[in-house]
């Protein structure tokens, strides 16, 4: 299983951070450690809550993962609270990278054209450092403007976007990409850029005119989360995007108090299936009935005169034979593999049932 090491802040309520991204993580089939920069009682949308700084700790935290030898695949940060964290952070890179470790910066800091009110004006040029170690920097708009000191506006040009990438990627990044990206008012996405290839990519969808705290959090969460479930970096964005969507359209539904964030844990069957998520339901549907309808014939050919218990033996059967799956998770090569010969089973007991039935 691969692993991430998730640096940022952690909120005891409301869906940001890591509150978001040890559960997204974990859904898709990734472990994720954590590094916890800050604990707030309530994410920022709150009045009054209650801040407690944990710089002191990533040190520590590091000494004793290094002592101990352990290996990440992917290094990924989010909201960091404060410019004195940046050090320890890059630190934190040096330590643990290694050849097939990525970096994965979110430089959470700033949204519609304004810096968070606990940063000062010179928080994007330490930024700037953390970004420039990384394979792959997530900024929206508002943060790639602050980073390459480029005027804020609410519209760009494609163009514009791309220059914007571009000098994301001469601060050292990698590859760049740019949330929020929209070039006219009826839709909204992602624009990526490999600077090794010139090569641009983008994934653009209708715009919803709803805003949610931590959206921003669970993007980076699902595309870093996706690529090491084995997807391409586009393939991952395109995922996240459609997620967010789907979080959105099921938080409006709901009509919820929108500051705690969208309801991402109603989307999670969204998030592992996407678009394929009727067609997986369509197959669950088929391989059920035909399971019922060859354990019922099985039972119906010895319990000729007795129909009721046959059809109470098949239901406990299915029953019983369904509990290994939450105790038990094979390989999706072991899973494919067991599906195939217990089918072929089924169908080699349903024959012979029949064929006695008909003799």
């Amino acid at each position: 299983m691969k692993r991430i090491a998730s640096i940022q802040d952690i909120s005891c309520l409301g869906r940001c951070s890591l509150t978001v991204a040890l559960p997204v993580i974990s859904a898709i089939g990734v472990e994720c450690a954590i590094v916890p920069t800050a604990v707030l009682s309530t994410h920022t949308m709150f009045q009054g809550f209650t801040c407690k700084d944990l710089s002191d700790q990533i040190r520590p935290i590091a000494d004793h993962w290094e002592k101990e030898g352990f290996h990440f695949d992917a290094l990924y940060t989010g909201y960091l609270a404060s410019a004195e964290q940046i050090e320890d952070v890059c630190d934190f890179f040096d330590r643990f990278r290694s050849p097939d470790t990525l970096i994965f910066v979110d430089p959470a800091m700033a949204d519609n054209g304004r810096l968070y009110p606990a940063f000062g004006p010179e928080f994007p040029r330490e930024m700037a450092k953390v970004c420039a170690k990384a394979d792959i920097v997530v900024p929206n708009l508002t943060e790639a403007c602050l980073l390459t000191d480029t005027p804020y506006k609410p519209q760009f040009t494609e163009d514009e976007v791309k220059e914007l990438l571009r000098k994301l990627c001469a601060l050292g990044a990698k590859k760049a990409v740019l949330t929020g990206v929209g070039f006219t008012p009826t839709e909204l996405g992602v624009m990526a850029y490999d600077p090794e290839k010139d090569e641009y990519f983008t994934y653009i969808v209708d715009h919803l005119p709803q805003h949610y705290h931590g959206t921003g959090d669970l993007f980076a969460s699902c595309t870093i989360g996706a690529m090491m479930d084995g997807r391409s970096l586009e393939d991952a964005l395109k995922v996240a995007v459609d997620f967010i969507i789907e979080c959105i359209r099921i938080t409006v539904a709901s009509g919820k108090e929108k500051y705690y964030g969208v309801e991402f844990e109603r989307a999670f069957p969204f998030l592992l299936f996407g678009d394929r998520l009727m067609t997986v339901s369509c197959i669950g549907v088929f391989f059920f009935s035909m399971t019922m309808s060859i354990s019922f014939a099985m039972c119906l050919s010895i319990l000729k005169t007795n129909p009721g218990l046959a059809f109470g033996i098949t239901t406990a059967g299915l029953f019983l034979g369904l509990l290994p799956a939450f105790f038990i998770q094979p390989g999706r090569t072991v899973n494919a593999v067991l599906i195939t010969v217990f089918s072929l089973l089924c169908f080699v007991l349903l024959r012979y049932s029949l064929k006695d039935e008909a003799g």
